[in-house]
């Protein structure tokens, strides 16, 4: 399999330890991978913005920046959706190249046996299903079946979980336009949905999500776990 590691503008700028916690797990499994070099927006943020048009010239410039990729991988559920749901509309045909979440590929790796988890302290975890993963893109069990997959690593479901998660409120660029909005939308979720089951961290497989929940968590001091689901891999990876 060729495959091209895609970040993503948030992570690429934010979050490069989800970046180096992905690199850990696939070079753990043995998987040869290049990373696109350029930065090209996936145009998600276009497309929200209300410029469709203009989404779709970003659309077809980065397909073809991207174009010889046998996979596209990307950490980034907004990226993901946009490349598997949005793109071939945009394009105007059949992508060249197949695109992945990395919680698609990681589950993967774990079922055929090329990525080994070993068991450390015993630690429960609630994970957050990310809007453009979930309701957008259908990828809900995955992210699940890799959680279970660790040694010692308990999986908690908050009682709005799957279809009837509810939004953080890091997506939709309502960050930007109304930032108090959104952290209060994550610490409602935190408060309400998560904290009830007692978990030691919280996972998710979206920067924007992680984003908006570490602005809830710093400015109440939850005092819960951040993580995303290559970060909590990466520690457990043999």
């Amino acid at each position: 399999m060729s495959l091209t590691l895609y970040w993503g503008c948030t992570i690429d700028s934010k979050f490069p330890r989800i970046r180096d916690a992905l690199r850990k797990v696939l070079d753990a499994s043995g998987v040869d991978f290049e990373e696109f070099s350029g930065d090209l927006c996936c145009g998600l943020p276009l497309v929200l913005a209300g410029d469709p048009a203009e989404a779709s010239r970003c659309a077809v410039r980065l397909v073809r920046e991207l174009e010889g990729a046998g996979t596209v991988l990307t950490p980034c559920a907004g990226c993901y959706a946009t490349f598997s749901k949005r793109y071939g509309k945009a394009y105007g045909s059949e992508l060249p190249f197949e695109a992945l979440h990395s919680t698609q590929l990681i589950d993967r790796l774990i079922a055929s046996g090329r990525l080994k988890l070993e068991g450390k302290g015993e630690t429960s975890v609630v994970f957050h299903d990310p809007c453009e993963l979930g309701r957008k893109c259908g990828v809900y069990e995955e992210p699940r079946r890799v959680l279970r997959s660790i040694p010692n690593v308990r999986l908690v479901e908050a009682e709005f979980a799957k279809e009837r998660s509810n939004c953080c409120g890091g997506g939709g660029l309502l960050p930007s336009s109304l930032p108090e909005l959104a952290i209060e939308m994550a610490s409602t979720r935190i408060s309400k949905d998560f904290l009830p089951s007692k978990p030691d961290a919280l996972v998710t497989s979206c920067p924007s999500c992680y984003l908006n929940f570490s602005r809830a968590i710093e400015r109440y001091a939850y005092g819960i776990r951040l993580l995303d689901v290559a970060e909590i891999v990466a520690e457990h990876a043999r």
